[in-house]
C-alpha cells in the first residue's frame, strides 16, 4: 500500500469519526486526534466543509484519487443534465458524483440527487456497473430504500439516474451517538436497516458495501439505505460475478464491512450482507469496529478477516487503545450511549454480543441464514425471550468432531459417556449447593453482627445519652474502635474488617495517627489469621503503605508496597487490578522522592494493565491518569498532561458527580497547569471551585490546605499578595495541625508563604522562612531532591533582591546541579536557571 493511500485511510477514518461526533466536539476531537500534523487536519476539516456544506446527502469516497477530485472546481454548477438543473456537487462515489438538482418546469418542482457517471471514468466496466446500479434500484421500492425517480445520457454521453433528495440526513452511527441513544434504543433502527436488507434479498439484490455512510437517518428519524453501486443481482449470469483480484477493484467495497469470502473473491451471497450488518450493530453498541485494517495491505486484510476472530465487544469497548484507534475513548461511547463504561460492558455481554459474533461467524454457513433471522433474534432480546444464536460450546465442538469420525465413534460409547456425565453434573451440582447454601448463611450472620455493631455505635450520638452535646466524628471513631475489639473477637476477619473501614475513614478526615494505629491492627490480624498469600493481606499491606504516604514515612510505605506487589503477583499474575494499584501507589512515592523517570514508568505500568483486565475500576483508571499527568506537567510537558487531565476529569464526573474529593484533585491540578500556561483567569476559577468542593466534602483536611494554598499561588501570580499571604497562612496552619511538623507540606507551606512576603519586600521574614524550609526538606527528602532546588532558587531569589548577588549565585549553581540530575538539563525549569545566571554573569 504506498503512502498516499496511508494517508487517505487516515484522512477517511478522521472525517467519519468527527462526523459522528456533536458539532461542538469535533475542534476538540480534530485537535487530540491530529496532534502536529496541521496539514492532516486541514485535510480533514476540507472534507467536513464540503460535507456539511449540505449534509443530506453522502457517497463515501474511496481511493487516494478522491481528494483530488474533491477539491476540484465543480463545472456542472448551474447547467442543465436532462430536465433537472445542477446545483452543487454533494458528494462523490468510486463511479459517479452525485449533486443536488432541482426539477423546475411548469408541472412540479422538486429538489432531487442526480447521480452521474464521472468525467474520465466513464470506461465500458464502469458505464456498465452504473446502468446496473440504475436498473436494481428501479426494481426496488421499499419506505426504507432511496427512491430511484427518473434517469437518461446527459448531453455529454454519460448515463445519469435522479434519486429522491433525503433531508437533514446523517450516517445512522452519527445519528444514533448526536441522540445518545442507549442500547435498546439503537436496535429498533437496526432492525429497520435488517428489514431493508432483508427486502433488497428477496428482490435478488445482494448490497455488498453496507456501511453506515450508504445507510442515513434524515431529520423525522427515518432510515434511508443508499449506494447500490456494487450490488450484485443473484440471478446474473456467470459473467457478470465480480471478484477482488485487484487493489483497484478492492477500492470499489469497504474492506472495514467486506466479508472475509467477499475479499477473497469468491462466492458472493445473501451472507455478504449479513456479516456487514454483523459489523455494523457491532460499530453500533459499541462505537469501534471489529478489526483495524487501515494502513494494511490487501493481503494482510485478507489474512485478518480470514482467519481471526473479532473480539467480543464487552471486552472491546473496554480497551482504550482499541477504542483510540478508532478515534473516540471508552467514555467517550458510553457518553454516547447514555450510560457508563462498566454499565455498557455489563449490557454487551451475554445475548447481546452473542447476537454480534454470530452475524460476523468467519464461515458463512455458521452465520444467520437471513438478515430477517438476525432482525428476529434482536427482537427476542428486546423481548427478554431465549435467542436463536448460542455461543460456541463444548457439545458445539464434539458434535462437529463426531461429524467428521462418525464411523469411529460408536453409539453405545457415546449413550455411557452421556450417562456417566450426567450423574457427575448431577452430584458436582449438589455439592455446589450445599456450599452456596453454607456462604449464605456465614454471609447473613456476619451481615446481623455489623448491623447491631453499627447500631449500637451510632446510638452514642443520641441527645439522651450525650445530655445534647454534639458528637464528633472523631469520637464516634474511637468509641466504635474500642468496641470491635471487646465484641468481636471471635470473628478476626469481621474485627479486621470493620478495624480497616475505620482506619479509611479517619484517613479521609485527617486523622492520620489513628488511622496508622488502626490500618497496622487491621492488618496483624489478617496477618495471623489468614494465609501470607491471600488477597485480604495485600489489601490490608496497601492501606497501611498509604497512610504512611500521607505522613510522609516514604521508605516504610515504599517497603510495604513492595511486599504486597510480590504477594499479589503470586496470586494473578500481572494483569490484575490490584498489581495497577500498587504500580500506581509506586509511581505517587517515585515522583515524591523526585525519581520521575521511574515514576513515569510506574504509571505507565498501571495504565497498561488497565487496557488490558477484563472489568475495571474506573476511578482508579481516573487517579492513574492524573497522576501520569501531574508527572508530565512537572517535566514540561504541558500538552500531554492537559490532554489526560481532560479525560481523567471527564470520567470522575460521570463516574462519582461534581462534588468529590477525587475532582478537586483533578481540578486543583488541571488549574496548576493552566497557571503555567499563564492563564491566570482559568487557573483561579478552577482553584476556587476545587477549594468550595474541598471545604464541603472534607472541611479540615490536607487536602483542603492544598486548594487553599493552590489558589493564594495564583493570587500571588495576579498581584495580588496580601489575599495571598492570607491564603497560605490558613493553609500551613492547617497543615501544622493536621499532619506532622516534619511533613514535607508543612515545609511547603513555609516556602509558599515566603513567597508571598517576599513580593510585599518582606525579606527578613521570607528568608527565615525559606532557610526553615530548606532545613526540613533536606532532613527529609535528601539533598538531590527537585523541592530541595526550588526552595535554594527562591531563596537566592531573596538574597539577590537584597543585594548579596554572590551569595546568590552559589545557591543559583547549586540548584542547577540537583535539576539537570534530576529534571534533566533540557527541562524549561533547569533551561530557565541557566539563563537566569547567565544574565547575572552579564551583569
Amino acid at each position: 500500500m504506498t503512502s498516499a493511500d496511508n494517508r487517505w485511510n487516515t484522512v477517511f477514518d478522521l472525517f467519519h469519526a468527527a462526523l459522528e461526533r456533536a458539532e461542538g466536539e469535533r475542534a476538540r476531537f480534530l485537535e487530540e486526534a491530529c496532534g502536529n500534523d496541521p496539514e492532516l487536519r486541514v485535510e480533514v476539516e476540507r472534507m467536513l466543509a464540503s460535507y456539511l456544506a449540505d449534509p443530506d446527502y453522502l457517497e463515501e469516497p474511496v481511493g487516494a484519487t478522491v481528494l483530488a477530485l474533491l477539491d476540484a472546481a465543480d463545472t456542472l454548477e448551474g447547467s442543465i443534465v436532462g430536465a433537472y438543473r445542477v446545483v452543487r456537487r454533494i458528494g462523490d462515489g468510486g463511479m459517479g458524483s452525485v449533486y443536488l438538482a432541482e426539477r423546475d418546469d411548469r408541472h412540479f418542482r422538486k429538489r432531487v440527487a442526480l447521480k452521474l457517471v464521472k468525467r474520465g471514468m466513464d470506461s465500458e466496466e464502469i458505464v456498465r456497473r452504473f446502468r446496473a446500479e440504475r436498473q436494481i434500484l428501479a426494481s426496488l421500492a421499499h419506505p426504507n430504500i432511496g427512491q430511484l425517480l427518473d434517469g437518461g445520457i446527459s448531453d455529454d454521453g454519460r448515463p445519469y439516474f435522479v434519486m429522491e433528495y433525503i433531508a437533514d440526513a446523517v450516517p445512522i452511527t452519527g445519528h444514533c451517538n448526536r441522540e445518545r441513544m442507549t442500547l435498546r434504543e439503537r436496535l429498533p433502527l437496526f432492525r429497520t436497516v435488517c428489514a431493508a436488507v432483508q427486502y433488497a434479498h428477496r428482490n435478488l439484490v445482494v448490497h455488498r458495501d453496507l456501511k453506515p455512510a450508504n445507510i442515513l437517518v434524515d431529520g423525522e428519524g427515518n432510515v434511508k439505505l443508499l449506494d447500490f453501486g456494487i450490488a450484485k443481482l443473484l440471478a446474473a449470469d456467470a459473467s457478470q460475478t465480480w471478484h477482488v483480484n485487484t487493489r483497484a477493484e478492492l477500492r470499489l467495497l469497504t474492506p472495514e464491512y467486506a466479508a472475509p469470502e467477499q475479499l477473497r473473491g469468491g462466492a458472493i451471497t445473501t451472507a455478504c450482507d449479513v456479516y456487514a450488518l454483523g459489523v455494523l450493530l457491532y460499530e453500533l453498541l459499541t462505537g469501534c469496529r471489529p478489526f483495524r485494517t487501515k494502513g494494511r495491505s490487501t493481503a494482510e486484510i485478507e489474512r485478518m478477516l480470514g482467519e481471526e476472530e473479532p473480539e467480543r465487544p464487552s471486552t472491546a469497548v473496554g480497551r482504550r487503545e482499541a477504542m483510540r484507534q478508532h478515534g473516540t475513548t471508552p467514555e467517550r461511547a458510553a457518553e454516547e450511549r447514555g450510560t457508563s463504561v462498566e454499565r455498557l460492558r455489563r449490557e454487551l455481554r451475554g445475548d447481546l454480543e452473542t447476537i454480534v459474533l454470530k452475524a460476523m461467524a468467519l464461515d458463512p454457513a455458521r452465520r444467520y441464514g437471513s438478515a430477517e433471522q438476525l432482525a428476529e433474534d434482536i427482537a427476542r432480546y428486546l423481548q427478554g425471550m431465549p435467542i436463536i444464536a448460542q455461543p460456541d460450546s463444548l457439545g458445539y465442538r464434539v458434535g462437529k468432531f463426531t461429524a467428521r469420525h462418525r464411523w469411529g465413534v460408536s453409539a453405545t460409547i457415546a449413550a455411557f459417556v452421556g450417562l456417566a456425565g450426567f450423574g457427575a453434573s448431577m452430584a458436582q451440582q449438589s455439592r455446589r449447593i450445599a456450599r452456596q447454601a453454607r456462604q449464605i448463611a456465614r454471609e447473613r450472620d456476619r451481615a446481623e453482627s455489623v448491623v447491631a455493631f453499627l447500631k449500637e455505635t451510632f446510638r452514642l450520638s443520641d441527645p439522651d445519652r450525650t445530655n445534647g452535646r454534639d458528637v464528633t466524628a472523631r469520637e464516634l471513631l474511637n468509641r466504635g474502635a474500642a468496641r470491635i475489639a471487646v465484641e468481636l473477637g471471635g470473628d478476626p476477619a469481621l474485627r479486621a474488617e470493620l478495624t480497616g473501614v475505620i482506619a479509611e475513614v479517619s484517613l479521609n478526615i485527617g486523622l492520620f495517627d489513628e488511622a496508622e494505629r488502626l490500618s497496622r491492627e487491621s492488618l496483624a490480624i489478617y496477618a495471623s489469621t489468614s494465609p501470607r498469600q491471600h488477597a485480604e493481606v495485600v489489601a490490608a499491606t496497601l492501606a497501611l503503605a498509604e497512610v504512611l504516604r500521607w505522613k510522609g514515612e516514604y521508605g516504610e510505605a515504599e517497603q510495604l508496597l513492595a511486599e504486597a506487589l510480590a504477594i499479589q503477583l503470586g496470586l494473578t499474575g500481572e494483569h490484575n487490578l490490584t498489581v495497577a494499584i500498587i504500580a500506581n501507589a509506586q509511581g505517587i512515592l517515585a515522583r515524591l522522592r523526585g525519581e520521575s523517570e521511574r515514576a513515569e514508568s510506574l504509571y505507565r505500568r498501571a495504565l497498561a494493565i488497565h487496557e488490558r483486565i477484563e472489568r475495571g475500576d474506573l476511578r482508579s483508571l481516573a487517579r492513574t491518569i492524573n497522576n501520569l499527568a501531574m508527572l508530565l506537567k512537572a517535566r514540561g510537558r504541558l500538552d500531554e498532561a492537559e490532554q489526560l487531565y481532560r479525560e481523567s476529569l471527564a470520567i470522575q464526573q460521570r463516574e462519582v458527580g461534581e462534588e468529590h474529593s477525587d475532582v478537586a484533585t483533578t481540578l486543583n491540578n488541571l488549574a496548576a497547569l493552566l497557571r503555567a500556561r499563564n492563564d491566570l483567569d482559568g487557573a483561579e476559577a478552577l482553584d476556587r471551585r476545587a477549594l468550595e468542593i474541598r471545604r464541603k466534602v472534607l472541611n479540615d483536611h490536607p487536602s483542603t490546605a492544598q486548594s487553599l494554598n493552590n489558589l493564594a499561588t495564583t493570587l500571588l501570580r495576579r498581584q495580588r499578595s496580601n489575599e495571598a499571604e492570607i491564603l497560605y497562612r490558613e493553609a500551613l496552619g492547617m497543615w501544622r495541625q493536621l499532619l506532622d511538623e516534619n511533613h514535607p507540606e508543612v515545609a511547603s507551606g513555609m516556602h509558599n508563604l515566603a513567597q508571598a512576603l517576599r513580593a510585599q519586600g518582606r525579606y527578613g521574614e521570607a528568608e527565615e522562612l525559606l532557610c526553615e524550609a530548606l532545613r526540613r526538606r533536606r532532613n527529609r527528602l535528601g539533598e538531590e531532591h527537585p523541592h530541595v532546588a526550588s526552595t535554594l532558587v527562591t531563596l537566592a531569589d531573596v538574597l539577590r533582591e537584597q543585594g548579596s548577588e554572590e551569595d546568590a549565585n552559589v545557591l543559583y549553581r547549586r540548584a542547577l546541579e540537583i535539576r539537570r540530575r534530576a529534571l534533566g538539563a533540557e527541562h524549561p525549569h533547569t533551561l530557565q536557571l541557566r539563563e537566569r545566571l547567565a544574565e547575572a554573569a552579564a551583569s
